[in-house]
């Protein structure tokens, strides 16, 4: 996403604004990025990552681990929040 936002010469975060909806993996896959390298680039475990990816995570995650993830996944810390809840609602009501 982060090269076709290049190619397409508008802000990654434009993209994301569009009506599809995005979770944590699909910021995570779209950066172009392993678990291990996000965990890496944010000081947290690859468990830590999958458990958010998977919303097995119940709490929101806090302003600072949201500008973490961010600054290294190239988006917005909202939409980052919004992926998240999307991670966590996908995971109480199943896949929409």
């Amino acid at each position: 996403m982060l090269h076709l936002a290049g190619v397409l010469g508008v802000d990654l975060n434009e993209l994301y604004a569009r009506p599809r909806e995005v979770d944590l993996r699909s910021l995570r896959v779209a950066a172009g990025m392993s678990m291990d390298e996000l965990a890496s680039r944010i000081h947290a475990s690859k468990t830590t990552i999958s458990r958010w990816e998977s919303g097995d995570v119940v709490r929101p995650l806090s302003v600072r681990v949201l500008a973490l993830l961010a600054e290294a996944l190239g988006v917005s810390p909202d939409v980052v929040q919004q992926a998240a809840e999307r991670s966590r609602s996908a995971t109480r009501h199943g896949p929409r």
